[in-house]
């Protein structure tokens, strides 16, 4: 097992690691601590509340995440080029979603989630947050949302339906 932080996986980056067992006290995943990982699935205890900026980046053998029913905030770019991943299930409870979170690029970093329904309790999406998910065809995003900003779903070309319940304010690009 690697735990959270240690000074083997922050300096060597662990480009081979498979697995990891949290620690059932742990309260965040720090920022780029898994980064560029070939760790395969993941699940994050219910004691975290926040994963931190890329803290799983460029994890592209990454198909399975189960996340904390207590998860509050997903960082900027904490799973930015995963393309394993095809589909997730966000808990209730989950505020905000940062820039990037999920997201590839539009020059062949694409992501493969298929669907993202986003929980009642989500105040804030952040700009590209699921950008370029090629095959992503369907987004629900809940009454609570406050914030969707710029680009939250730019480049999904197979995205035709976004149910909404309400929102207070659309970001515009500046």
């Amino acid at each position: 097992a690697c735990l959270v932080g240690s000074e083997m996986c922050i300096r060597d980056r662990c480009y081979m690691l498979e697995n990891v067992h949290f620690p059932c006290f742990l309260k965040s995943i720090p920022d780029t601590t898994f980064s560029a990982t070939s760790l395969k699935s993941i699940y994050i205890p219910d004691s975290v509340t926040e994963i931190g900026e890329e803290a799983f980046y460029a994890c592209d053998s990454l198909s399975d995440v189960r996340f904390s029913k207590n998860l509050k905030t997903i960082g900027v770019n904490a799973f930015r080029y995963c393309s394993g991943l095809t589909a997730i299930n966000l808990p209730d409870g989950l505020e905000s979603i940062k820039d990037g979170a999920f997201s590839g690029d539009n020059v062949g970093g694409y992501m493969y989630l298929k669907k993202a329904v986003l929980p009642e309790s989500l105040t804030e999406l952040g700009s590209f947050a699921f950008s370029c998910n090629v095959y992503m065809d369907y987004a629900e995003i809940g009454g609570n949302v406050k914030e969707i900003s710029e680009n939250a779903f730019a480049w999904c070309p197979d995205l035709s339906t976004v149910k909404t319940v309400s929102y207070t304010h659309l970001r515009a690009h500046e």
